[in-house]
């Protein structure tokens, strides 16, 4: 194993940045509290883990809201499609975490469906945040 190819996705504020923080054990993402900070659909830092060597390509994602859904899904599943043309499975992109706020005890409509159909192209991680 070489690379992994993580993509952390949520509503806006939901800790995703914060969590690729935490994962990571430094404050390479940057993080706020109100407007949302990442601005790109797909801010990547590689990360090498010091003890096994592996290489982590970590996707930081802006949040996905109703609004913006479809926008992000289109989005997600052309960088899945790039990312697939590599015959090497370490270069593909190999599961998405989605962030739900703990502390705000709702998961909304627009996130299930999103989930669903991001399901049937990627594996996805839940993660509770906060």
């Amino acid at each position: 194993m070489t690379n992994l190819n993580i993509v952390v996705a949520g509503k806006a504020g939901a800790g995703k940045s914060s969590l690729l923080n935490y994962l990571v054990g430094n404050e390479i993402f940057e993080t706020g509290v109100g407007l949302p900070v990442t601005k790109d659909y797909f801010d990547v830092h590689p990360y090498k883990d010091p003890l096994t060597g592996i290489q982590y390509n970590l996707f930081d994602t802006k949040g996905v809201e109703p609004d913006t859904t479809l926008e992000f899904e289109k989005a997600f599943e052309d960088k899945i499609e790039e990312y697939k043309q590599q015959n090497d499975i370490f270069k593909q992109i190999h599961t998405i975490y989605y962030c739900i706020s703990a502390a705000s005890k709702r998961v909304e409509p627009f996130e299930i469906e999103y989930l669903k159909k991001m399901n049937v192209i990627i594996h996805i991680v839940i993660v509770l945040t906060k």
